[in-house]
């Protein structure tokens, strides 16, 4: 009778131990779904900032296409060609960081 005593008990421990385990795994999968959640909107605000790059970055174009038309007017000076050659740098500078960003968001999804 003992033995039956101790098998039940033993019984008992174990579905104690176990259900204790599914809960840690409930738990962390709690935890793992939320961090998630949060890189998911991380991950939206980033390409809303990368659209905005790249927006700036086009803008930026056009306005370095204008200042170098208006460079091949003589009278403009070497003023406006420095300027050009400012945006036109900025310009490319932000089209390789919109790239870099966009290439990190693909590969972490």
């Amino acid at each position: 009778m003992d033995s039956v005593i101790n098998s039940t008990n033993e019984g008992t421990d174990a579905s104690a131990r176990i259900e204790e385990k599914i809960l840690d795994l409930q738990e962390t999968s709690e935890r793992n779904n939320s961090k998630i959640e949060k890189l998911s909107a991380g991950s939206v605000k980033i390409e809303e900032i990368v659209r905005t790059i790249r927006r700036i970055a086009e803008e930026t174009n056009i306005w370095r296409l204008t200042l170098l038309l208006k460079r091949l007017v003589p009278e403009k000076g070497r003023g406006l060609a420095v300027v050009a050659s400012e945006v036109s740098r900025l310009a490319d500078q932000s089209k390789i960081a919109t790239n870099s960003i966009a290439v990190l968001i693909q590969g972490s999804s």
